[in-house]
């Protein structure tokens, strides 16, 4: 999910053993001679998706290095976010997304670290953690509900009343 994307969908893929994890989200930010650098991407739906194993980094030879991060869910930033869209945050529901023993992989990851801008929606998602991977917080009014947490609970496993 680039920068400047308007009302994109991305469904029904199956992604196993990306070292890039599953998707990379853009905030904005200002590239010479790219107007829409500087633009958030707003309406994004991530639904009906598999991933499993993704994000493991090791073997890749920018392996933690700020150019190469390790996470499912991957945030460059912030969560991008745009007022007066049909979705003004990136809505997250009906995935299933799995980590294996062994792997310190998080589903959400940021390189900004483990409280970050802006807000989600997940819901009805499946997470099947098997790793030691630790997920990020968000700034705004982010919105879990009714996803299947299995496995390890790391300590910042989103808040959901109805998981």
């Amino acid at each position: 999910m680039d920068r400047g994307n308007h009302n994109t969908t991305f469904q029904y893929n199956y992604s196993h053993q990306n070292l890039g994890g599953f998707l990379l989200v853009m905030p904005p930010f200002t590239i010479d001679n790219e107007p829409t650098s500087t633009v958030p991407s707003d309406g994004t739906v991530v639904r009906y998706n598999i991933s499993e194993n993704d994000g493991s980094n090791s073997g890749c030879p920018t392996s933690g290095t700020q150019t190469h991060g390790g996470g499912v869910l991957h945030f460059v930033g912030g969560v991008p976010n745009q007022s007066g869209s049909s979705s003004a945050v990136p809505l997250f529901y009906n995935n299933t997304f799995s980590v294996r023993d062994g792997l310190s992989t998080p589903i959400l990851y940021s390189r900004s670290g483990t409280s970050i801008s802006g807000a989600l929606s997940f819901q009805n998602n499946a997470v099947f953690n098997y790793g030691s991977g630790n997920d990020f917080t968000t700034t705004g009014t982010s919105t879990y509900s009714n996803n299947l947490f299995y496995g390890n609970h790391p300590s910042r496993e989103p808040a959901d009343a109805a998981k």
